[in-house]
């Protein structure tokens, strides 16, 4: 049985067009999964999407740290502030006291001498 090398041809150009048909049928459902039908609802679309979203949390959770960094600065400040004042409070204490002390103690020299003379 000889063989009919143009149905055999024929036949081999069908596979291939084929072939080729599903392949770029696999292609279409990649390009519709990656960019979307008509431009919407892509993979690609999807990703930028959560890009933006991400730089604009990341930027409020800049800003919050900045505010939140200024508040703690200014009560740190505020504490610094109220502490020095006690200090120089503690300070004005003492020096009044070593005062009042000073002045008892020489009261109490003057009475003592007073006292040693009377025994004379």
């Amino acid at each position: 049985m000889p063989i009919e090398w143009s149905i055999f041809f024929t036949t081999i150009a069908l596979a291939i067009l084929g072939f080729l048909w599903a392949q770029s049928r696999k292609i279409d459902v990649i390009h519709q999964a990656l960019f979307g039908v008509n431009g919407r609802n892509g993979v690609l679309r999807n990703v930028r999407a959560i890009e933006e979203e991400t730089r604009t949390i990341d930027e409020r959770i800049d800003d919050s740290r900045l505010e939140l960094t200024n508040r703690i600065s200014a009560q740190l400040a505020e504490a610094q502030a109220r502490f020095i004042e006690r200090i120089d409070n503690v300070r004005s204490d003492i020096t009044e006291n070593r005062r009042d002390y000073t002045q008892r103690f020489e009261e109490v020299k003057v009475d003592l001498r007073a006292l040693q003379a009377r025994k004379r």
